[in-house]
């Protein structure tokens, strides 16, 4: 995914897991820089796809999740404003939340109850997925947390952190390992922008190892990596049926690119 020796990585190898709670990890500019770099303007742009395309999604259904997502990390935060009322909240939890809810509504369409994550990050998407799913009595049977090895002791510790606040049986598996570490079949893949990201030896891997277990999934897809990732070539690269592509909202790539929400 990322080479070992990436500031990323050794960002994330000096995080002190013995006590996750009271660590300020994500106010990092590595940290941000990789995995928490949605902008106030994007936040606030989430928060308007939410309410035009999620209206019974109340108040206090965000602000249950905001509350419990910031608990710990220390990130930085914005002022946004949903129902008339204000919400101080970092920009990633609106991504996280608008995620989320498309996800979990392409689910009652497939069918599918059991998610594999590959790029899971410390956790987030999982915890609107978990949180979301209970508001809205959408079952989620399992879910499966993959990334690199040392993001994973973080993500561990910060789940545990937040057992209270979570119902959905979860695995985490090292990205070395996958052949090994997930079974089954009728999967649901998700992948918040890490699979277009990714090195090619990694994502191959997926291809190979992961994706013949999966039916249906939901993809965040960035054309702007390289050539192989234009939205004509996207079936070709993941070697699955593609049931919708539709522009990013609102898109968050560099200039004169676009990115793309794929469903399998």
């Amino acid at each position: 995914m990322f080479s070992q020796n990436s500031t990323y990585v050794k960002f994330i190898k000096n995080v002190n897991v013995e006590d996750i709670t009271t660590m300020n990890f994500k106010s990092s500019h590595e940290f941000n820089h990789i995995m928490d770099n949605v902008s106030k303007q994007q936040g606030q742009f989430y928060i308007e796809r939410i309410e035009e395309e999620f209206p019974h999604i109340r108040y206090e259904d965000l602000r249950t999740f905001v509350n419990m997502n910031d608990k710990y990390g220390n990130a930085t935060k914005s002022i946004y404003e949903k129902d008339g009322k204000l919400l101080y909240s970092n920009p990633s939890n609106m991504r996280y939340m608008y995620f989320a809810l498309l996800i979990l509504t392409n689910i009652v369409l497939c069918g599918n109850t059991d998610i594999v994550e590959i790029g899971a990050g410390y956790g987030g998407l999982f915890l609107a997925i978990n949180h979301f799913s209970q508001k809205l009595n959408i079952p989620v049977g399992t879910y499966t947390l993959i990334d690199l090895p040392e993001m994973n002791v973080i993500t561990a510790k910060y789940l545990v952190a937040h057992k209270t606040a979570v119902s959905v049986p979860y695995t985490i598996v090292n990205a070395n390992f996958i052949e090994d570490r997930i079974t089954g079949d009728n999967l649901y893949v998700v992948s918040n922008y890490c699979f277009t990201e990714i090195d090619s030896v990694f994502r191959d891997n997926y291809v190979r190892n992961l994706f013949p277990k999966v039916s249906h999934g939901f993809m965040a897809w960035q054309t702007c990596m390289n050539s192989g990732m234009n939205k004509e070539n996207i079936a070709e690269v993941v070697r699955k049926p593609i049931t919708k592509i539709e522009p990013e909202r609102p898109q968050t790539g560099p200039a004169h690119s676009i990115n793309y929400f794929v469903y399998i």
